[in-house]
């Protein structure tokens, strides 16, 4: 099964990426109408078509998912390092897969975090401050 991943990026700083994940889509087509929405939101709409959508495969049919990532904070940038280790369709892959990357890096924090998919995370616009 292909699952689209639906997101919004931009530069907060020079060197400094924020990104909002808008949500996981059973369709390309139904991520391109969500992003179409998008665009007329508060913030999204001032900012340009910063969108990405990246193409997943997981192994069987599901109605939400599993998406896992490492975060960490780098004192030198002051930000957090956020770290995308992979998309499941089950919560027994994801946290395999998190046992498996803490012992590689034990001293970043993994999140497991689950998506109905169709249903967008990111409800509102932003507002920018300057």
């Amino acid at each position: 099964m292909k699952v689209y991943k639906l997101s919004y990026r931009r530069y907060v700083e020079d060197n400094i990426l924020s990104t909002f994940l808008i949500g996981f889509f059973d369709s390309k087509e139904m991520a391109l109408m969500v992003k179409k929405k998008y665009l007329n939101k508060p913030g999204f709409s001032e900012n340009g078509d910063n969108f990405n959508i990246e193409e997943y495969e997981l192994i069987s049919s599901v109605t939400k998912v599993y998406y896992v990532q490492s975060e960490y904070f780098d004192s030198k940038n002051m930000c957090d390092i956020i770290t995308e280790i992979g998309l499941y369709d089950n919560r027994m892959d994801a946290e395999i897969a998190v046992s498996k990357k803490k012992d590689e890096r034990p001293a970043e924090i993994y999140t497991i975090d689950t998506y109905e998919l169709n249903e967008p995370n990111w409800k509102e616009g932003f507002v920018d401050y300057e």
